[in-house]
């Protein structure tokens, strides 16, 4: 046998098997002592703002220009009643998967309603007042702007903005808790309509409303709550907070601002001792859950919208012309379109039974809003 001595050869991959356990304590110990957000004086990404998208022609703070009281109408609201219900479709009926609240009896109509001894707005008490509650990021701030705009219009009322309660240390331990899911404390829903909303209840208040992006329990079993009324003290708080995501583009943003007019709308409703409405898919059909307020529309059907014009006395042909024009600068085209159609039907313009289509249904210039 010869004396030279054996040899195994070696290959790169051995080599570099073998090297990875010095090559990993390495980069810990570089890791340890190095910022990486440091390397190359590269400072890291900001965090990007949520905003609602700008709307183009439309003044940062318009002037309120005060409604028309003129029932501009022959034959009174059960004309309009009657002029308007051909737009309207009447309630589905619960499928699988579908919620729906369980109402008892035939629903409000506009006649109970009436005879019913219902609060109007029609007196002193004709201003609606909305309490911010905890702080608004810009384009949250943006969506409380509009939601007071939108409810001067809806309901021919004016729309006072309290200056901000601070949600912070003075805030009693028992009546906040983390929320399960994400977003700041959720607040307890009956002390803030006894303990902040009820002592703002002044003279002139057809209501007062809290509006939060905090999230909402009512102290019992139920996680959260989006929102909770009691009329009878002229009180409302309902939250933002699972409305959707503001940075996820403009279709998400106007779902926001949908689920928020919608809550906003249904709630006011039920201060004009407006009942759930069981016969047509309305701003006042009752929901348990995201879908149901997703299903119902921003407007309110004939029966429904008879009472609101009633309770507040604003002329609907007022009413209708501007949020047509309110919905259209949103560019919210179903709510816009079925406004413009509204509007002629009060005036008594046949043919508006079509059915709207994204994209291609429109209509023509409305007519100006006159006195008749």
């Amino acid at each position: 046998m010869s004396d030279e001595k054996l040899r195994i050869p070696v290959s790169p991959l051995q080599v570099l098997f073998a090297m990875a356990p010095i090559i990993a304590l390495g980069y810990l110990a570089f890791a340890v002592i190095s910022d990486f957000s440091k390397i190359g004086d590269i400072p890291p990404k900001p965090k990007p703002v949520p905003k609602v998208t700008p709307l183009p022609g439309r003044p940062p703070g318009p002037t309120a220009q005060a409604p028309q009281r003129t029932l501009a109408v022959t034959g009174g609201y059960p004309a309009i009643l009657e002029r308007l219900r051909p737009l309207h479709r009447p309630l589905a009926k619960s499928r699988p998967g579908m919620r729906l609240v369980s109402e008892a009896g035939p629903g409000q109509t506009f006649d109970a309603w009436r005879s019913g001894g219902p609060f109007a707005a029609l007196g002193a008490r004709r201003v609606i007042y909305l309490q911010p509650i905890g702080a608004f990021n810009p384009a949250e701030q943006r969506v409380l702007a509009l939601t007071v705009e939108l409810l001067g219009l809806y309901f021919g009322l004016p729309v006072e903005k309290l200056g901000p309660l601070h949600v912070d240390d003075a805030w009693p331990k028992e009546a906040r808790r983390a929320d399960r899911s994400w977003g700041p404390d959720q607040l307890l829903v009956p002390y803030v309509l006894e303990q902040i909303l009820q002592p703002r209840v002044v003279d002139d208040a057809a209501a007062v409303v809290g509006l939060t992006a905090h999230g909402l329990w009512a102290g019992d079993s139920w996680t959260y709550v989006y929102g909770r009324t009691s009329p009878r003290d002229r009180i409302a708080v309902w939250s933002i907070s699972r409305n959707g995501e503001l940075s996820n583009g403009v279709d998400e943003q106007q779902e926001f601002l949908r689920r928020t007019f919608k809550t906003a709308i249904h709630e006011i409703g039920h201060m004009l001792s407006i009942e759930h409405c069981t016969a047509y898919s309305c701003a006042m059909t009752g929901a348990e859950d995201q879908a149901g307020v997703d299903r119902r529309p921003l407007w309110m059907c004939p029966e429904c919208e008879a009472k609101l014009l009633s309770a507040t006395g604003v002329d609907p042909a007022w009413h209708y012309e501007r949020l047509a024009a309110f919905f259209r600068e949103l560019d919210m085209g179903e709510e816009a379109w079925f406004y413009d159609r509204s509007l002629y039907a009060v005036r008594g313009i046949p043919g508006l039974d079509e059915q709207f289509v994204p994209g291609v249904s429109k209509m023509p210039e409305p007519p100006v809003c006159r006195a008749e």
